[in-house]
């Protein structure tokens, strides 16, 4: 598989449209939401020649599995996306998760 096809398919996964994956690949930065079993994840991305910002502003999980599965998800596949992309370095941030059962 070609380093762009690996790159679309796991933006694709990450939950981004065409016209989203298209600016991601040309190096914008964007922010973006989407469902999750969890709720919602609302994050930021950017992708230059050798590094891949990524940070999540929020997941608001119903319960704390869910919650934690998400995040855990997001890191595999954004170490993923920085490997096929060629990134020397992978910046991973911003986490907040919100929870009323934990009193968050």
């Amino acid at each position: 598989m070609t380093t762009l096809r690996s790159q679309i398919r796991l933006l694709r996964e990450l939950g981004l449209d065409r016209r989203q994956r298209r600016r991601v690949i040309e190096g914008e930065m964007l922010l973006y939401s989407r469902p999750t079993p969890a709720d919602e994840l609302i994050a930021i991305i950017q992708l230059d020649e050798n590094r891949l910002t990524h940070g999540i502003f929020s997941i608001n999980a119903r319960d704390t599995g869910a919650g934690f599965a998400e995040f855990l998800r997001f890191i595999r596949l954004s170490r993923e996306l920085a490997q096929q992309s060629g990134c020397q370095q992978l910046e991973i941030f911003g986490v907040a998760i919100v929870n009323a059962s934990l009193g968050l």
